[in-house]
C-alpha cells in the first residue's frame, strides 16, 4: 500500500511540474503550491436493518495536506492530498434494537488523492472534473461483547476510485487578503472492501457518493508567499453489500456514513 501511495504521489507531482515547466516556457502561467498540517474529525456510523444493529464513533486525526493548482489562461490542473500523520482512536458503540451490545476502540485512517482539470469561466466560477483515489482503513481493538472482554482485532479496508465534478472560485480582497471556495461531488466507479478477521471475504458493491465543501482565507505577507487557514467538511455514504459467504460463514458490508470536517493551516507559494 505504501509503495502504491508513493507511486501515485510521484506521478501526480511529475504531471504537475511538467505542466508548470511548459507554462513557464509559454509565458502566462499562474499557480500555487500549499503545504500544511491540520486536524480532521471523522464521525462514522453503520446501520444493519437485517439484524437491527447500529454503531457510532467519532475519531480525530492530525493530517498532512497538500494542494497545488496551475492555470494556463482558461485551463487549470489541480492536486489535493490528505494523509493522516497522527491517528487517534475512540470508543465505538454497537446497539441491537437500541440496547447496548458491544464496545471497542476504533482507529480510522483515511487517505485520499484528487486530481482535477477544469476551465475558467469567471474567477468566482471555475468548473472542474477529475478522479479520486481513496483508502479508508479502520482498525478495531479491545472488544467488549455483552460486558465480556474479547481478545481480538479486526482491520477493515475500503479502497475506492471515484469520478468527481465540482466548482471552485477565488475572491481577491484588499491589503493582501483573499478567499477561495471549492465544492466537490463524487461518484464511485470501483470499490473493494476486505476485513482481515473474515478470511476470503470481500465486497465490491460501489453504490454511494461523497459531497465536500472547502473554504480558504489567506494573507500574503510578502510577494509570492501566503499563510492560509482552510476549513472543509463533507459526507461520504456507502449503501453497503448483500450477505456474502466466506470460509467461516457469511457477512455483509453494512450501510455506512462518514461525516467529516477538518481545519488546516498551510503555507502557499505562488508562481
Amino acid at each position: 500500500m505504501v509503495r502504491r501511495f508513493v507511486q501515485i504521489v510521484m506521478m501526480a507531482v511529475a504531471v504537475f511540474w511538467v505542466g508548470t515547466a511548459w507554462a513557464r516556457d509559454n509565458q502566462g502561467p499562474a499557480g500555487f503550491l500549499a503545504v500544511g498540517v491540520g486536524l480532521e474529525s471523522l464521525s462514522y456510523e453503520e446501520h444493519e436493518p437485517d439484524t437491527s444493529l447500529d454503531s457510532e464513533v467519532t475519531t480525530h486525526n492530525w493530517t498532512f495536506v497538500v494542494e497545488a493548482l496551475k492555470d494556463w489562461e482558461r485551463l487549470f490542473l489541480g492536486i489535493d492530498v490528505t494523509v493522516p500523520l497522527i491517528r487517534g482512536d475512540d470508543q465505538e458503540v454497537w446497539r441491537v434494537s437500541g440496547d447496548l451490545y458491544q464496545t471497542n476502540r476504533l482507529e480510522n485512517r483515511w487517505i485520499r488523492i484528487d486530481g482535477t482539470v477544469g476551465y475558467l469561466l469567471h474567477p468566482l466560477f471555475k468548473p472542474f472534473m477529475g478522479l479520486r483515489w481513496s483508502q479508508d482503513k479502520q482498525e478495531r481493538t479491545r472488544f467488549v461483547v455483552l460486558g465480556t472482554p474479547v481478545a481480538n482485532t479486526a482491520t477493515e479496508t475500503v479502497e475506492s476510485h471515484a469520478v468527481l465534478i465540482g466548482l471552485r472560485g477565488k475572491l481577491q480582497l484588499r491589503h493582501g487578503w483573499a478567499c477561495t471556495y471549492g465544492l466537490k461531488y463524487l461518484v464511485p466507479i470501483y470499490v473493494k472492501t476486505t476485513n482481515d478477521s473474515l478470511p476470503g471475504w470481500e465486497a465490491r458493491d460501489k453504490d454511494g457518493y461523497t459531497v465536500e465543501l472547502k473554504g480558504n482565507i489567506g494573507y500574503s505577507f510578502r510577494p509570492g508567499l501566503s499563510v492560509r487557514l482552510t476549513l472543509y467538511g463533507g459526507k461520504m455514504h456507502w449503501e453497503g453489500s448483500d450477505w456474502k459467504r466466506y470460509s467461516g460463514g457469511s457477512a455483509k458490508w453494512p450501510e455506512n456514513d462518514t461525516v467529516y470536517w477538518g481545519l488546516a493551516v498551510n503555507t502557499a507559494w505562488f508562481f
